[in-house]
C-alpha cells in the first residue's frame, strides 16, 4: 500500500478476482496455474489483464504505459509480466526477513495452506519436518521460498526492465524508482518520510497486534531461526544490498 500511494499507482487492482479465480497446486514438476480452466501462466495473466482493461474502459494499446499496479499476487507470474506490455517495468520489493516473520505471525499467515505457504512433497526433508517446526521457523522458510521463487523469475526478465528494492530503501531511492517506472511521486509522503515496515508496538494491520516484540528485542535463539534464511537470500545476485 505504501508503494502504491508513494508512486501514485494502483494497489491490487483486479487482484481479488485473480486470487479467487486463480489457484495453484503441485504436480511432479512444479506448481500448476489454473485460471478459469487455463493451465498456463501466460493464459492466467492474459485473462487477468483483459479484466483490468475492461474495468478501466480502455484498450491495451490506448492505455500505453500509464498503468501501475502493486500486488503480491503477481509473485508466481513475474516472468510472464512482459506479456502485459512491451515496455513493462517491474519493481520487486523485498522485505527484511525478521520484520516479515513478525508480521506473518501477527496475521497467522504461516498457518495458511496452499503451495505458496507450504513446502512441496518434492522437498522431502522439509515436507516431512514441517509439522514439527514452530511458527517462527515456518515464517522464515516461507519468506525465503517466496523470494527464491521471485529471484529465479526476475533473472528471466529483459535487461533493464527490473529493479529490486529493499523496503527500507524506498524513500532514499524514491526519485530513482519514480524515474524508472515513469510515475509521479507523492510529494507529501516524500516530505513526511514515513518509515516503511517500522518497528514498534503499533498494530501490523488495522487492529491486529504484533505477537512478538521488535526484532532488536528478540532472544538469540529466535534470531538464529531466521538468520540462515536471511543470509541465504541476501547472497543471491539480485538481492545483494548495495
Amino acid at each position: 500500500m505504501t508503494f502504491a500511494r508513494l508512486f501514485n499507482v494502483h494497489h491490487e487492482f483486479g487482484s481479488r478476482r485473480l486470487r479467487k479465480s486463480c489457484s495453484w497446486r503441485w504436480d511432479q514438476v512444479g506448481p500448476l496455474y489454473v485460471y478459469d480452466g487455463l493451465d498456463n501462466k501466460v493464459g492466467v495473466l492474459e485473462a487477468h489483464v483483459n479484466e483490468i482493461w475492461t474495468e478501466l474502459g480502455v484498450s491495451r494499446a490506448g492505455l500505453g504505459g500509464n498503468f501501475g499496479n502493486s500486488s503480491h499476487f503477481y509473485l508466481p507470474l513475474i516472468d510472464t509480466l512482459p506479456t502485459m506490455h512491451a515496455n513493462v517495468k517491474v519493481v520487486y520489493l523485498i522485505r527484511d526477513a525478521f520484520e516479515y516473520c513478525r508480521s506473518m505471525i501477527a496475521r497467522g499467515l504461516e498457518r495458511k495452506r496452499g503451495w505458496i505457504y507450504n513446502p512441496s512433497p518434492r522437498d522431502r526433508e522439509t515436507y516431512v519436518e514441517w509439522g514439527s517446526w514452530d511458527r517462527l521457523r515456518r515464517a522464515a522458510w516461507i519468506w525465503a521460498f517466496q523470494n527464491k521463487l521471485a529471484h529465479g523469475q526476475l533473472l528471466q526478465l529483459p535487461k533493464g526492465s527490473c529493479k529490486v528494492v529493499w523496503t527500507h530503501d524506498i524513500y532514499p531511492r524514491a526519485a530513482e524508482i519514480s524515474k524508472f517506472i515513469g510515475c509521479h511521486l507523492d510529494a507529501k509522503m516524500v516530505a513526511g518520510q514515513r518509515v516503511v515496515n517500522k518497528t514498534g508496538d503499533g498494530p501490523v494491520r488495522r487492529n491486529v497486534p504484533y505477537a512478538m516484540p521488535p526484532p532488536g528485542e528478540w532472544e538469540d535463539a529466535d534470531r538464529e531461526k531466521v538468520l540462515p534464511y536471511a543470509k541465504e537470500i541476501a547472497q543471491l545476485p539480485l538481492f545483494e544490498r548495495k
